[in-house]
């Protein structure tokens, strides 16, 4: 289960960051 959310997590936090770059760049 804690892997699970983990990978969920790390997903987010990977679109999160690209939202980032496409919007700053």
């Amino acid at each position: 289960m804690l892997e699970v959310i983990a990978v969920c997590i790390i997903s987010l936090v990977k679109v999160f960051t690209w939202f980032l770059l496409i919007r700053f760049s």
